[in-house]
Protein backbone atom coordinates (compact mmCIF):
# COMPACT_ATOMS: atom_id res chain seq x y z
CA UNK A 1 0.00 0.00 0.00
CA UNK A 2 3.05 2.09 -0.56
CA UNK A 3 2.03 5.42 -2.01
CA UNK A 4 -1.86 4.76 -1.54
CA UNK A 5 -2.42 7.83 0.18
CA UNK A 6 -4.31 6.16 2.41
CA UNK A 7 -5.29 7.76 6.20
CA UNK A 8 -4.39 5.35 9.28
CA UNK A 9 -8.34 4.73 9.83
CA UNK A 10 -8.80 4.40 5.91
CA UNK A 11 -6.48 1.41 6.42
CA UNK A 12 -8.19 0.53 9.19
CA UNK A 13 -11.32 0.22 7.21
CA UNK A 14 -9.49 -1.62 4.67
CA UNK A 15 -8.27 -4.18 7.12
CA UNK A 16 -11.92 -4.64 8.37
CA UNK A 17 -13.85 -4.75 5.06
CA UNK A 18 -11.02 -7.48 4.11
CA UNK A 19 -11.73 -9.63 7.21
CA UNK A 20 -15.34 -8.99 7.40
CA UNK A 21 -16.18 -9.29 3.56
CA UNK A 22 -14.16 -10.86 1.53
CA UNK A 23 -15.96 -13.18 -0.49
CA UNK A 24 -13.37 -15.58 -0.91
CA UNK A 25 -12.18 -15.32 2.72
CA UNK A 26 -8.77 -15.06 1.71
CA UNK A 27 -5.54 -14.56 4.08
CA UNK A 28 -4.47 -11.48 3.20
CA UNK A 29 -0.59 -9.60 4.23
CA UNK A 30 -0.48 -5.85 3.73
CA UNK A 31 2.02 -4.07 4.38
CA UNK A 32 2.36 0.18 3.67
CA UNK A 33 3.12 3.63 5.21
CA UNK A 34 -0.11 5.78 6.11
CA UNK A 35 -0.69 9.25 7.03
CA UNK A 36 -2.01 9.26 10.49
CA UNK A 37 -5.09 11.76 9.64
CA UNK A 38 -5.20 13.16 6.41
CA UNK A 39 -7.92 11.26 4.98
CA UNK A 40 -8.24 10.59 0.62
CA UNK A 41 -11.03 8.83 0.62
CA UNK A 42 -13.29 9.31 3.48
CA UNK A 43 -14.85 12.88 4.79
CA UNK A 44 -15.11 12.20 8.79
CA UNK A 45 -15.20 15.76 10.46
CA UNK A 46 -15.52 14.20 13.71
CA UNK A 47 -11.86 13.22 13.18
CA UNK A 48 -10.25 15.97 12.38
CA UNK A 49 -7.97 17.74 15.79
CA UNK A 50 -6.95 21.00 16.64
CA UNK A 51 -4.40 19.46 18.72
CA UNK A 52 -1.39 17.16 17.35
CA UNK A 53 -1.92 16.05 14.27
CA UNK A 54 1.54 14.06 13.20
CA UNK A 55 0.71 11.19 15.11
CA UNK A 56 -2.61 8.70 15.72
CA UNK A 57 -2.82 6.48 19.04
CA UNK A 58 -4.56 2.78 17.78
CA UNK A 59 -5.67 0.92 20.48
CA UNK A 60 -7.10 -2.86 20.24
CA UNK A 61 -10.59 -3.06 20.86
CA UNK A 62 -9.80 -4.21 24.41
CA UNK A 63 -7.62 -1.85 25.45
CA UNK A 64 -8.47 0.43 28.37
CA UNK A 65 -7.54 3.94 28.08
CA UNK A 66 -6.78 4.92 31.30
CA UNK A 67 -4.85 1.63 31.98
CA UNK A 68 -3.28 2.25 28.52
CA UNK A 69 -2.74 5.60 28.08
CA UNK A 70 -1.35 8.84 30.10
CA UNK A 71 -5.12 10.17 29.73
CA UNK A 72 -3.69 13.64 30.80
CA UNK A 73 -1.32 14.23 28.31
CA UNK A 74 -3.54 12.87 25.74
CA UNK A 75 -6.36 15.32 26.14
CA UNK A 76 -3.77 18.26 26.74
CA UNK A 77 -2.18 17.23 23.16
CA UNK A 78 -5.27 15.64 21.55
CA UNK A 79 -3.83 13.15 18.99
CA UNK A 80 -6.14 11.51 16.79
CA UNK A 81 -7.13 8.30 19.21
CA UNK A 82 -8.79 5.29 17.95
CA UNK A 83 -9.63 1.33 18.71
CA UNK A 84 -9.11 -0.99 16.10
CA UNK A 85 -12.24 -3.70 15.76
CA UNK A 86 -9.73 -6.55 15.91
CA UNK A 87 -7.25 -6.98 19.40
CA UNK A 88 -3.81 -6.19 20.06
CA UNK A 89 -1.57 -3.95 21.67
CA UNK A 90 -1.51 -0.08 21.87
CA UNK A 91 0.56 1.43 19.51
CA UNK A 92 1.78 5.32 18.59
CA UNK A 93 1.89 5.35 14.61
CA UNK A 94 2.99 8.66 12.96
CA UNK A 95 4.20 9.00 8.52
CA UNK A 96 7.01 7.03 8.82
CA UNK A 97 5.68 4.02 10.86
CA UNK A 98 5.40 1.12 8.66
CA UNK A 99 2.49 -0.79 9.29
CA UNK A 100 2.12 -4.67 8.63
CA UNK A 101 -0.86 -6.37 9.22
CA UNK A 102 -1.97 -10.49 8.61
CA UNK A 103 -5.33 -11.52 8.27
CA UNK A 104 -5.81 -15.19 8.44
CA UNK A 105 -8.88 -17.63 8.50
CA UNK A 106 -8.60 -20.41 11.18
CA UNK A 107 -9.88 -22.65 8.77
CA UNK A 108 -6.98 -21.84 6.20
CA UNK A 109 -4.22 -21.74 9.15
CA UNK A 110 -5.03 -24.74 11.59
CA UNK A 111 -1.58 -24.88 12.96
CA UNK A 112 -2.02 -21.26 14.49
CA UNK A 113 -3.60 -20.53 17.19
CA UNK A 114 -6.14 -17.50 16.79
CA UNK A 115 -4.57 -15.51 20.04
CA UNK A 116 -2.44 -13.05 20.02
CA UNK A 117 1.20 -14.59 21.16
CA UNK A 118 0.74 -17.31 18.60
CA UNK A 119 0.15 -15.01 15.97
CA UNK A 120 3.19 -13.06 17.30
CA UNK A 121 5.12 -16.24 17.33
CA UNK A 122 4.41 -16.99 13.34
CA UNK A 123 5.19 -13.78 12.18
CA UNK A 124 8.57 -13.94 14.03
CA UNK A 125 9.82 -17.31 12.97
CA UNK A 126 7.53 -17.45 9.42
CA UNK A 127 7.72 -13.87 8.11
CA UNK A 128 10.08 -11.04 10.34
CA UNK A 129 13.37 -13.52 10.90
CA UNK A 130 13.71 -15.00 7.38
CA UNK A 131 13.27 -11.30 6.01
CA UNK A 132 16.02 -9.64 8.51
CA UNK A 133 18.40 -12.22 7.86
CA UNK A 134 17.69 -11.88 4.17
CA UNK A 135 18.54 -8.50 4.47
CA UNK A 136 21.78 -8.83 6.83
CA UNK A 137 22.71 -11.62 4.13
CA UNK A 138 22.13 -8.76 0.95
CA UNK A 139 23.82 -6.16 3.26
CA UNK A 140 26.71 -7.80 3.97
CA UNK A 141 27.61 -9.52 0.58
CA UNK A 142 26.86 -5.82 -1.26
CA UNK A 143 29.52 -4.69 1.72
CA UNK A 144 32.40 -6.91 0.95
CA UNK A 145 31.98 -7.29 -2.64
CA UNK A 146 32.39 -3.55 -2.78
CA UNK A 147 36.07 -3.65 -1.72
CA UNK A 148 37.21 -5.98 0.91
CA UNK A 149 40.84 -4.65 1.33
CA UNK A 150 40.30 -0.58 1.73
CA UNK A 151 39.98 0.25 5.75
CA UNK A 152 36.64 2.43 4.34
CA UNK A 153 35.02 -1.43 3.31
CA UNK A 154 36.22 -2.51 6.56
CA UNK A 155 33.99 0.06 8.55
CA UNK A 156 31.54 0.26 6.57
CA UNK A 157 31.11 -3.66 7.02
CA UNK A 158 31.31 -3.02 10.32
CA UNK A 159 28.24 -0.69 10.91
CA UNK A 160 26.68 -2.70 8.89
CA UNK A 161 26.66 -5.50 11.10
CA UNK A 162 26.31 -3.38 14.03
CA UNK A 163 23.10 -1.94 12.49
CA UNK A 164 21.36 -5.16 10.31
CA UNK A 165 22.96 -8.28 12.67
CA UNK A 166 19.55 -9.53 14.44
CA UNK A 167 20.26 -10.70 18.30
CA UNK A 168 17.12 -12.93 19.16
CA UNK A 169 13.74 -11.49 18.72
CA UNK A 170 15.37 -7.43 18.09
CA UNK A 171 16.27 -5.17 15.35
CA UNK A 172 19.26 -4.68 16.78
CA UNK A 173 19.25 -1.14 15.00
CA UNK A 174 22.30 1.24 16.73
CA UNK A 175 22.92 5.08 15.65
CA UNK A 176 26.96 4.56 14.56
Amino acid sequence: LRGSGLSAIERLCLEEALLRHDPQERCWGIVGFHDPTYHRVLRLEETRRVGDSSCIIVMGIGGKPERLLNVDLVRKEAPLTVKRFSGGGTVVLDHSSLWTTFIGRTALMPDIEPFPRSIMQWSADEIFSPAFSQLQQDALSQSSSASSTSSESMATTTRLQKTLMMQGKSCGVENS
